[in-house]
C-alpha cells in the first residue's frame, strides 16, 4: 500500500512537471504567433475597393498629373485634368489602382531616417495618391533593389520603408510615358462615323457611316458599287485597337525631323459626337519594314507603331468594295432576260413550285439536269466578279456582250450589262449608267466561267 500511494505522488510530480513545460511552449508559441499576426498586419500596405476609386493623382519629374474616372460609363475610362498635351492610358491608371488596392509588403528595412530614405531612393520618390472621395490611400516609391526583385516603398500611414514585389513596383513606379494612352485614337469601334485617307495631297479613301442604315458609304462616284461593311469594320479595329511601340517627341516644330513635312498618308477618323483625330505617317528611318512613324497632329506627339498593323494607310477604294457584281438570289427574281452569244432567252422563276421555265417550257422538260445547269449558269452570271474600279473613267455605251434585265419580286426592276472596253476587260453598266468597275474578259470567257456553262446549258435544252 505504501508502494503504491509512493508511485502515485511520483505520477502527480511528473505531470505538473509535464503540464508546467506544456503551458511554457504554448505560451511561447502564442507569443510568436503574435509577433507574426502583428507583422502580417504591419505588411498588409493597402486595403479597398479599387471600383470606388476616383482620382488618382501621381507627383513625378516635379509635376502633378491628375486624372479622374468617368463616372458617366460603364467602361473604365481616365481622363487628364490637368494636362493637354496627351490622353491619359486609362488601362495604366486601373493598374494602379487595382495593384494599390491589395498591396502587401514582402520585407520591411526599418525606420524610414532621413539617411534610409536616401539610401532607398526616397527622398525624391514618385508620389501616388489615389482618392475615392473621402479617403486617400498615399505611397511613395523609390529605387528597386539591386537584385531587381523589389522596390522600396513607403506609405502615408506608415513611418517604416518596405519592399514590395517587383510586379508591382514596376507598374508604381510610373513615368510620364506610361501615363500616356497608348491608342492610335481613343474612339471604341462603334463610335466611329467617318474614315478619311489621304495620300499625295489626295483623297484616296472617303468612308462614311449612315447612322439611319447603321451602313458604310463612299462618295457619290461609287454609289452604284456596294460596300463591303465588313472590310470597313476590319479597318476601323485595326486603327481603334493598334498600339504605340515607342514614343519620341512631343510637341514636334520641325516636322522634317521625321519625314511629315511629306507624309506618306494622313488619316483622318472623326467620332459620332463630332470629335476628329488626325495623323500623319511617315515611314522614316532604315526600320520602314517593321515600324511606321506617326505624328498625333493635335498633341505634336511623335510615336511609332507596327507598321504591319497600319497596311490600311495604302487601300483604295476598291478594297472596301463587294467583289460580285450584282449578288441576286434567284429566290427574289421573277424573270430575268439573259442575252448572250447571240441568243436572248426569258426565265421565269416560280418559287412556290421551286421550278423555271425558260421561254415558257419548264426546264423539267429538258430533262432532270436542266434546272441544275441552269443554276450553275445563273450564279456565273451573278458571281461574277470586279477586276478593277475607276470611277474616273468614261466607257462609251455600246452593245453589251452580257445583258440581263432582272423583274424581282419586290417588283422592282435592274438591267446589268456587260459592256466592251478594251483588249482585256468590260464595264459594267446598271440601267444604263456606269458603275465605275470592271470585269476582266478571262472571268467570262475562261474554262468553268459563264460562257463555258452557258454552252453547257444551251447544249441540254437544245
Amino acid at each position: 500500500m505504501k508502494k503504491m500511494i509512493i508511485s502515485i505522488i511520483v505520477l502527480l510530480i511528473l505531470s505538473a512537471g509535464s503540464l508546467t513545460a506544456f503551458f511554457a511552449v504554448k505560451k511561447s508559441h502564442d507569443k510568436e504567433a503574435e509577433k507574426a499576426a502583428a507583422i502580417a498586419a504591419d505588411y498588409m500596405l493597402f486595403r479597398f475597393n479599387s471600383d470606388n476609386i476616383t482620382n488618382v493623382t501621381i507627383s513625378a519629374d516635379g509635376r502633378d498629373y491628375s486624372a479622374e474616372r468617368d463616372l458617366s460609363t460603364t467602361e473604365i475610362v481616365w481622363n487628364l485634368v490637368n494636362v493637354e498635351e496627351f490622353k491619359a492610358d486609362s488601362e495604366y491608371f486601373q493598374n494602379v489602382c487595382t495593384y494599390l488596392s491589395d498591396l502587401t509588403a514582402e520585407t520591411d528595412y526599418g525606420e524610414a531616417t532621413d539617411e534610409n530614405k536616401s539610401m532607398y531612393g526616397l527622398d525624391d520618390p514618385i508620389k501616388i495618391t489615389a482618392s475615392d472621395g473621402t479617403n486617400e490611400y498615399v505611397i511613395y516609391v523609390g529605387d528597386p533593389s539591386p537584385t531587381g526583385e523589389y522596390y522600396y516603398v513607403m506609405t502615408g500611414n506608415k513611418s517604416k520603408i518596405y519592399a514590395i514585389n517587383s510586379l508591382y513596383g514596376s507598374v508604381l513606379k510610373t513615368s510620364r510615358t506610361m501615363m500616356k494612352s497608348k491608342d492610335l485614337v481613343v474612339y471604341g469601334d462603334d463610335e466611329v462615323s467617318s474614315v478619311k485617307i489621304i495620300r499625295g495631297g489626295e483623297t484616296a479613301v472617303d468612308l462614311n457611316l449612315d447612322i439611319n442604315s447603321n451602313t458604310w458609304t463612299l462618295p457619290d462616284d461609287y454609289s452604284l458599287l456596294t460596300v463591303d461593311d465588313s472590310a470597313v469594320t476590319a479597318m476601323i479595329t485595326l486603327i481603334t485597337r493598334t498600339e504605340v511601340q515607342s514614343f519620341y517627341d512631343e510637341n514636334l516644330q520641325d516636322l522634317s525631323k521625321y519625314g511629315f513635312d511629306n507624309p506618306y498618308a494622313e488619316l483622318i477618323v472623326s467620332a459620332k459626337d463630332g470629335r476628329t483625330s488626325k495623323r500623319l505617317f511617315s515611314y522614316y528611318g532604315n526600320d520602314t519594314d517593321t515600324y511606321v512613324y506617326v505624328l498625333f497632329e493635335e498633341t505634336g506627339q511623335v510615336a511609332t507603331f507596327y507598321a504591319g498593323d497600319n497596311d490600311y494607310i495604302k487601300k483604295t477604294p476598291r478594297d472596301f468594295i463587294v467583289d460580285e457584281v450584282y449578288n441576286m438570289n434567284l429566290m427574289n427574281v421573277d424573270t430575268v432576260q439573259i442575252s448572250y452569244n447571240g441568243r436572248s432567252d426569258l426565265f421565269t422563276v416560280d418559287n412556290e413550285s421551286s421550278s423555271v421555265s425558260m421561254n415558257g417550257t419548264d426546264l423539267k422538260e429538258y430533262g432532270s439536269d436542266a434546272y441544275d445547269s441552269f443554276s450553275m449558269m445563273y450564279n456565273s452570271i451573278v458571281f461574277v466578279t470586279y477586276s478593277t474600279v475607276d470611277v474616273s473613267a468614261q466607257p462609251e455605251y455600246t452593245d453589251p456582250i452580257l445583258s440581263c434585265d432582272f423583274r424581282l419580286a419586290d417588283g422592282s426592276a435592274m438591267l446589268y450589262e456587260l459592256i466592251p472596253y478594251s483588249d482585256t476587260d468590260c464595264a459594267v453598266f446598271m440601267n444604263g449608267e456606269f458603275t465605275g468597275g470592271f470585269v476582266s474578259l478571262d472571268s467570262i470567257t475562261g474554262k468553268n466561267t459563264l460562257s463555258a456553262l452557258y454552252d453547257k446549258f444551251i447544249g441540254i435544252v437544245g
